[in-house]
């Protein structure tokens, strides 16, 4: 517990992962709860994408996507879980400009520090979006 908490402290590692390995040691589960959770982030934010690019025929695109990207992320989960989430929020972004609408930036505040929790890489799309 002390060596977690010292992780968070000096960044060595992001804080979702430290998080979600306290709380499956905390219930008592094995290495595959995390596994677990970030698999589902990567399908959830995967599937939100898809959904927000292509109302009709996302189920195409979410196949592609899971066909081509799901194998990688067990080689990278994290920075998996990460993209998915940032290419939701940049389709949604992406879409609130084509419909001419503000995007609310609550929900790129929250997603933004979810994705960056998930993996540090996340920091380098800041800049786009702001």
């Amino acid at each position: 517990m002390q060596r977690s908490i010292d992780r968070l402290k000096s960044g060595e590692m992001e804080p979702f992962i430290i998080l979600t390995a306290m709380f499956g040691g905390f219930i008592g589960v094995d290495a595959w709860f995390m596994f677990a959770v970030f698999a589902l982030i990567t399908v959830f934010f995967l599937y939100k994408t898809s959904r927000v690019l292509d109302e009709k025929y996302y189920w195409i695109l979410y196949g592609v996507c899971l066909i081509m990207v799901y194998p990688n992320s067990f080689n990278t989960m994290r920075q998996m879980a990460a993209m998915s989430v940032l290419s939701y929020l940049l389709s949604t972004i992406i879409r609130s400009i084509i419909n001419k609408q503000r995007a609310d930036a609550v929900k790129i505040t929250i997603l933004s520090l979810f994705a960056i929790s998930l993996h540090y890489s996340s920091i380098a799309l800041l800049p786009v979006l702001i």
